[in-house]
């Protein structure tokens, strides 16, 4: 007997362990793949359904059996295939040319899936099993799920990952010992008592990922003598101090060629997930004049600020992200009386200011404030205006816009946030944004298409009067006040850029003779683009350009994502597709995985069953027909949903594992509960005389399809309000909000199983093939969709999909 307790136990394990990997991906690669590992999870469930549908004769004759060592199966597999990532050595950047990599991924993605199919194989055998008990059962399986990611969330705070897999592992192992199986109890008794022997003997550094050897801290620890200093561990992310005393590390994004002064150096550098150097300098690292500030192109802002300055209280300026403590040292330099610096690890905030300085009061500067939180979030509640604000990481963020940024969510830099950053600026006041440099200068475009963007919302008449735009060979300023930007502010940046050798690229009153003077490598192209954009042939320059750039919105924050297909064909065809290291990695890697999860789904779900079925498959050609469609259409539209909801809980609760823990378990409660709640509401339809009983499923299909539309576009749309709440309240919207939608999309599903059971028994393995497939290839669908056309249009496409399940719904003629 599989009690329901045993499997509260194993869901809680499966979907712990699903958001931990989100962690454990950030630190072993660029990015979190949140969408691939919802995908991989419900490849695994589906394979293990699949299985035991083909062996069930052989696996229901000791179900308790069976159970326990499944359990036991995913507690070694949680604590085994977490730390095989970093041996996998996956790089991203080279999946355009080098075939071997699309392997690694498949291998990623396929190990990582195995954990979940222990899951999917043991939960389905106590549906099989206890059919008259499967109500409770389902309500401990998503109950259980829901506890999961709350338990992995609290382990993140408290312990590092390794003893966060350890403990999920022995959850997993616990529901083992809670089967009444017999013979069998002693056996998993030994096996968990195993299980326990290898956390303890184990080594804890031998569990531990380590990030893959393209990433800036296994660079780091190739040099002499280096030593771990300081470490900290949390959902957040992985932050670690590394001492380096033969080569030490610097920071010149920014610094004039011309300049003498001699650069600061520090044996200290700050990584977050491996990435990194970042570093931490003493005030013994600065010279004692502090003349390195003269050669740094952000100076440039608190300088003009300065300079139309007319209160004698000092300048105010914020920083949007603790990028070490360079930033801070310079405008406290720069004369800023008041700083507010904000960040959203708090780790990082209490390191840094411990390591580093230029954070006390007692060193005669001006007066600092780190808090901690989202920088919008953060400026929503405050009241104060600044005469700079610098947002930090999104600048530090365009280093890596080939890489894992292109699929990253950056709100702080859409035109939603950039209208907040001119709200809290005072009159004179710029908003300052240093970046990298690429060629071609897609970021730098994007950025000032965005702000044309912002200012035109803010009723600027002229937006092109507020900008400003200098760089050197690698790094852009862009330069955005929230008035018009005089002629004796134009001519103090021109001083500025030519004693520094440093290019404008725009300036309101400038001619085409003043670009390039220094820096010749873009024979005056950005110069023109930035003109081009800030014309009225602007929309015609967007739509020519190879790469996107348009403005991006809350909607579509994809702030790095450039791709355009047009141009991926033509850089293919271009000198043997020598031109594809112009592109970012992240469509290319969400193709393949797309690919994968397409032949997975097929290879390890359908084509099994369809092997063993062949008959019902000739038999039953119509209803297989409208079968594939109805089960198929859920599969996809549930998880648009689910997807969606996960990426604006990225954003609203501040992380990509907060959102996805406050998301996943919460949402599969609530369709938990609206499949328990789903045959009262069939007996409440047979009520009304203006509903026919074959018309039940299209109509629930159709009031789903509603709910997405309706009310998933009005939550959606009220997330930047919610945003601003208090935490308790932010959270609740996150978990609270969705149950509505959630709860009918929980109906269609085992509606359509129960009608499908009552005319055609035979095709419901193939039913929950077709889902399992459908939801499989839908995380990572939904995810490319989005960065292509926003939310919104991932809703709408969730609709209609409801809509076409509708029309194709079997009819429900034997007992609801």
């Amino acid at each position: 007997m599989i009690p329901g307790a045993a499997l509260f136990l194993l869901a809680c394990a499966a979907l712990a362990h699903e958001v931990l990997l989100v962690r454990l991906l950030h630190i072993v690669h660029e990015h979190h793949f949140a969408f691939m590992i919802l995908s991989l999870a419900l490849l695994g469930y589906g394979a293990g359904a699949t299985g035991l549908t083909l062996a069930q004769r052989f696996l229901c004759k000791r179900p308790a059996a069976v159970f326990a060592a499944a359990a036991v199966f995913l507690s070694w597999a949680v604590l085994l295939s977490v730390p095989g990532l970093s041996r996998l050595f996956f790089n991203p950047l080279e999946i355009l040319w080098d075939v071997r990599q699309t392997a690694r991924l498949a291998a990623l993605y396929l190990s990582l899936s195995v954990p979940f199919f222990a899951a999917g194989l043991a939960t389905g055998l106590a549906f099989r099993t206890r059919p008259e008990k499967i109500h409770r059962l389902y309500l401990a399986d998503l109950s259980g799920a829901a506890l999961g990611a709350a338990l992995a969330v609290g382990l993140l705070q408290t312990v590092d990952a390794v003893w966060a897999l350890r403990l999920v592992s022995a959850v997993a192992a616990s529901a083992a010992l809670l089967v009444r199986a017999g013979n069998f109890l002693s056996r998993a008794s030994i096996c968990v008592l195993a299980n326990l022997a290898l956390q303890v003997l184990v080594p804890h550094a031998a569990l531990m990922p380590s990030p893959n050897p393209y990433k800036g801290l296994a660079y780091a620890r190739e040099l002499p003598e280096t030593r771990l200093t300081a470490e900290r561990f949390g959902p957040m992310g992985w932050v670690a101090v590394l001492e380096s005393p033969r080569v030490p590390f610097r920071s010149l994004s920014g610094w004039s060629l011309s300049c003498a002064a001699q650069a600061p150096s520090t044996p200290l550098g700050l990584f977050v997930d491996g990435a990194g150097p970042v570093p931490l300098f003493s005030k013994d690292a600065f010279p004692a004049d502090f003349s390195f500030r003269d050669c740094l192109m952000i100076t440039l802002p608190y300088r003009l600020a300065a300079f139309n300055r007319q209160s004698p209280q000092g300048l105010r300026a914020l920083l949007l992200g603790l990028h070490g403590n360079l930033e801070t040292v310079v405008a406290r330099l720069e004369g800023v009386a008041f700083l507010d610096v904000v960040e959203r690890n708090a780790h990082v905030a209490q390191i840094v200011p411990h390591l580093a300085w230029g954070f006390d009061f007692k060193d005669g500067l001006g007066a600092v404030r780190v808090h901690v939180g989202d920088p919008r979030r953060i400026l929503h509640r405050h009241t104060e205006h600044y005469d700079v604000i610098h947002p930090v990481t999104v600048g530090v963020l365009s280093a890596s816009a080939a890489g894992g940024a292109s699929l990253m969510e950056v709100h702080d830099a859409t035109v939603e946030a950039f209208g907040t950053f001119l709200d809290r600026l005072t009159p004179d006041g710029y908003l300052a944004l240093p970046h990298s440099l690429s060629v071609p200068p897609q970021a730098t475009l994007r950025f000032v298409a965005t702000a044309e963007e912002a200012l035109r919302r803010r009723g600027a008449g002229s937006p092109q009067r507020h900008m400003a735009v200098i760089h050197d060979w690698n790094t852009a300023l862009l330069l955005v006040k929230k008035s018009e930007i005089r002629s004796e502010e134009q001519d103090f940046i021109r001083r500025f850029a030519v004693e520094r050798s440093f290019d404008m690229a725009y300036l309101p009153d400038m001619t085409r003779k003043d670009a390039q003077r220094f820096h010749v490598a873009f024979q005056g192209s950005l110069h023109g683009a930035v003109t081009a954009l800030l014309s009225d042939r602007a929309k015609e320059f967007m739509k020519t350009f190879p790469f996107s750039i348009e403005p991006v919105t809350d909607n579509r924050p994809y702030v790095f994502h450039f791709f355009r297909w047009k141009t991926f064909g033509a850089l293919l065809r271009a000198e043997h597709g020598r031109g594809v290291s112009l592109l970012s990695w992240g469509v290319p890697v969400l193709l393949a995985a797309l690919a994968q999860a397409c032949a997975a789904a097929v290879l390890f779900i359908a084509a099994p069953l369809a092997f063993s079925f062949k008959a019902v498959f000739r038999r039953s050609m119509k209803t297989f027909g409208k079968t594939l469609i109805y089960f198929g259409s859920l599969g996809l539209a549930f998880l648009f949903v689910e997807t969606v909801m996960i990426q604006k809980n990225v954003f609203l609760l501040g992380h990509p594992v907060y959102g996805f823990a406050g998301t996943v378990g919460p949402f599969l409660l609530w369709a938990g509960l609206g499949s328990l709640a789903s045959t009262g509401w069939v007996r409440w339809l047979e009520t009304r005389r203006f509903l026919r009983r074959r018309n039940v499923l299209s109509f629930t299909a159709v009031c789903a399809g509603a709910m997405v539309g309706f009310y998933g576009m009005v939550w959606v749309h009220l997330v930047p309000w919610a945003h601003g709440l208090h935490d308790a309240l932010r959270w609740a919207y996150a978990v609270l909000g969705p149950a509505p939608v959630a709860f009918f999309l929980g109906m269609p599903m085992p509606l359509g199983l129960r009608s499908l059971g009552c005319t055609d028994p035979d095709l419901v393995p193939w039913a929950w093939a077709i889902n399992g497939c459908a939801s499989v290839i839908s995380a990572l669908a939904a995810a490319l969709t989005a960065m292509t056309y926003g939310f919104a249009a991932v809703l709408a496409a969730s609709a209609a999909l409801y809509g076409l399940a509708a029309s194709s719904a079997p009819r429900m003629d034997g007992s609801a």
